[in-house]
């Protein structure tokens, strides 16, 4: 993504590889998969982000080496029993992944050329070949639509007077891919890709030259090329969907600093306010990050970060900061806090448990908890790559 504290939002990272042996300290018996060919080089990493496979076995990892600023994708078994065997591949100077809906693809943003250029790459897990599908500068993460069958992605056009973000979107057919479309899309600042569940709408943020910093959530019927702005220009910098499609749930911020979370109704127009900043009693430096819908609609996690004052939220590392993760019950809107270290963020659903949160605690470790009964697991670190 263009806009680094949009970009912490939803970053999902992968490399896949294989490894032996088994997590024999752990009791779950957890098995993680090695980066093949490009070894982790010795020093510690950060776990920028993270994103769940479709079938939910597996999770990918953006990895951040701390002393040259290099990314490295990783990918980690999370099931119990016997590890998945892949195929090495190397994957380096590359973020953003992003599953494809059969699980058989990745697509990310590769660093090539003495420019440092973004390309949008595919990498397939059944035998480690990678493609590069456009040239140029990118927006990471791209989506895929809900059968696979196009990949979308915003393009960055530094040619112009001010810098031009177009909507693009790449058909495939298994595992063909043809040239990249126009959506007639375009704008001073395009990010935050998302598909409306059960729809072709492709929600994103945008903002204008005039008020690059003040964004709005639009949808793109992508039959009729419609846009239409679902919200105002509120500083808006995260969201996510009910599993119906019919609400969705905003963060609005005041340059950077958290206002409220706020959800709408598109069937019925109605907005509710659920919390403000002052309910959240973490003093004035506070950003909500991580937003996600639990997959029965009744409850939604995020992370609440806050930092010392004359500090800017830009200039924290991805683990700085105060985190925690909350969340709020529906229809109630009644506020709970799962954990209280300070170190806990980036929270996401677990596909096979329904009431299971997985997180990222610290810079190195995996972690899972229930939000019925706070019962919390680790489920493997950073050094086990190593």
């Amino acid at each position: 993504m263009s806009i680094s504290n949009h970009k912490a939002e939803l970053r999902i990272c992968l490399a896949a590889v294989p490894v032996i042996a088994a997590i024999v300290a752990l009791a779950a018996y957890y098995y993680v998969i090695r980066l093949g060919k490009a070894e982790l080089p010795a020093g510690p990493v950060i776990i920028e982000s993270w994103g769940m496979s479709p079938d939910g076995t597996k999770i990918a990892l953006d990895l951040v080496h701390e002393i040259d600023d290099v990314h490295y994708l990783a990918l980690a078994s999370i099931t119990r029993g016997k590890s998945t065997r892949f195929r090495p591949v190397i994957v380096k100077h590359a973020e953003g992944a992003v599953w494809s809906p059969d699980g058989a693809l990745i697509a990310y943003s590769s660093i090539t050329g003495r420019d440092e250029e973004e390309r949008l790459a595919v990498c397939s897990l059944s035998n480690g070949r990678r493609r590069y599908l456009t040239a140029g500068y990118v927006d990471m993460p791209a989506i895929w639509d809900s059968t696979g069958s196009a990949l979308v992605f915003v393009r960055l056009d530094f040619s112009k007077p001010a810098c031009l973000c177009q909507l693009y979107a790449i058909p495939r057919k298994r595992n063909t891919f043809g040239s990249a479309e126009a959506l007639g899309v375009s704008g001073t600042v395009i990010t935050s890709l998302s598909w409306r569940p059960s729809r072709r709408e492709i929600a994103y943020l945008a903002s204008s030259r005039d008020d690059p910093a003040n964004f709005r959530l639009n949808l793109l019927d992508v039959g009729t090329n419609r846009v239409r702005a679902i919200t105002p220009p509120q500083g808006i910098c995260g969201y996510d969907w009910s599993p119906d499609g019919n609400r969705v749930i905003y963060e609005t911020s005041d340059a950077g600093i958290f206002r409220s979370l706020e959800v709408l109704d598109l069937t019925t127009g109605s907005r509710r306010t659920l919390i403000r900043k002052q309910d959240l009693n973490r003093g004035e430096n506070v950003a909500v990050r991580g937003i996600c819908w639990s997959p029965d609609g009744k409850t939604i996690a995020f992370d609440v970060c806050s930092w010392p004052p004359g500090i800017s939220i830009l200039d924290l590392p991805a683990d700085g900061g105060t985190n925690d993760i909350a969340i709020l019950e529906l229809p109630s809107g009644k506020l709970n806090w799962l954990t209280s270290d300070g170190r806990s963020r980036l929270p996401g659903w677990s596909r096979n448990a329904a009431k299971e949160i997985i997180y990222i605690h610290g810079s190195s470790e995996v972690r899972s908890i229930r939000i019925d009964n706070k019962q919390n697991r680790r489920i493997f670190g950073t050094t086990q790559l190593q």
